[in-house]
């Protein structure tokens, strides 16, 4: 629940979110009494949560931020400039000045060890600051969200891997991709969706709760004799730069690997036909190979390539909504799945060593990994 300023509490509503990592996450709705959306806001809340085994754990904090009208609902009620009280204006540093020209600073999500005395929060962060900007491609003008990480130290911003130089060439070799052409001529409204890192070692390790950590800026590609891009990203000669469509802002949701070279690689691709979060994209995402034509669609689709997750190999896993198949569903998916030679057990099957690729026209096709 959450509590306004004179102290009446309110419910909040939650349902579960669909994500490609092994936590469980909510998206959570808090309606507040308000007479004005200008300047910072200061809401006090309570989080309760209920196990199976008759456990309960709380947590109290405070949500504060700085009101601003939200862009295409990509983010909104978030920093446009870092929390005074954290003793530091992320702004001043040169190279957040010039894309702040003409972005806006939209989320920073944040975590880190603070001080036990002084300034408690003057301490050490690390987190991921969200831009939104938009781009003219022919005559239309496409939206984006860019994640950064970034690292603070004692009031001082020691990590911004982003210039603006670096912003142009990301962007311009992100538009050449025939899979993003491909995209913004069959969605005119797309949203893009980016992220860029460069090599960082952190000088103070910083615990984080739960799934709440900004490690996820790294892909360890596997090796595939037939399909190039192998080894960890960002590295030296080539800085992470990943990309997404209609999708979440934050690191979690990066889909697709641009390399240096022009090459783009499916990293760790998680399509739900049946989700209605995205459905514009599913038919322009899903392989042929995969495809049911006008009869029930997998209810999940998930191909990586990256060796960060639990140390699997490149995998395909094809789930199925077992209370909406019927019988010719199921002979439908039977037949898709023996041509891949797996097969289905209970609701889902699993290939190794079977990934998704890129072909010269855009359309992402299955392909066998020869490690």
């Amino acid at each position: 629940m959450i509590y306004s300023p004179e102290g009446t509490a309110t419910y909040c509503e939650y349902h579960q979110i669909p994500t490609r990592n092994m936590f469980d996450t909510w998206e959570i709705s808090c309606p507040v009494d308000i007479s004005s959306t200008n300047g910072w806001y200061q809401f006090p809340i309570r989080v309760e949560f209920n196990t199976d085994k008759g456990q309960t754990f709380s947590t109290e904090g405070v949500l504060y931020g700085n009101w601003e009208w939200h862009l295409d609902e990509i983010c909104c009620g978030s920093f446009q400039e870092y929390p005074p009280t954290l003793g530091l204006d992320f702004t001043s540093h040169p190279d957040v000045a010039r894309l702040l020209n003409d972005h806006i600073l939209c989320c920073l999500l944040y975590n880190g060890n603070v001080l036990s005395s002084g300034s408690p929060l003057n301490g050490t962060f690390d987190g991921e600051a969200i831009i939104l900007g938009q781009v003219r491609v022919d005559e239309r003008i496409l939206k984006y969200s860019l994640g950064i990480p970034f690292y603070v130290e004692d009031s001082h911003l020691v990590r911004w891997d982003l210039s603006r130089s670096e912003l142009e060439e990301l962007i311009s070799d992100f538009l050449d991709q025939p899979l993003t052409q491909r995209i913004i001529d069959e969605v005119p409204d797309v949203t893009l969706n980016l992220w860029y890192a460069e090599p960082f070692i952190s000088p103070n390790e910083i615990v984080s709760p739960g799934y709440l950590h900004f490690s996820s800026y790294e892909f360890q590609i596997a090796p595939c004799e037939n399909s190039p891009g192998e080894g960890k990203y960002p590295r030296e000669d080539n800085p992470l730069r990943a990309f997404s469509f209609n999708n979440g802002y934050t690191d979690w949701f990066m889909e697709f690997l641009l390399l240096i070279d022009g090459t783009t690689i499916p990293a760790a691709l998680d399509l739900w036909p049946l989700d209605n979060r995205r459905p514009e994209l599913w038919p322009l995402l899903i392989p042929d190979e995969l495809k049911t034509g006008s009869n029930l669609p997998f209810e999940r689709i998930w191909g990586h390539r990256d060796l960060f997750f639990e140390n699997n190999p490149p995998e395909l896993i094809l789930w199925i909504d077992l209370d909406q198949t019927s019988s010719q569903d199921i002979e439908i998916f039977n037949n898709i799945t023996q041509a891949l030679n797996i097969h289905i057990e209970d609701d889902y099957a699993s290939g190794e060593n079977l990934i998704l690729t890129i072909n010269p026209e855009g359309h992402i096709v299955l392909t066998t990994c020869n490690p």
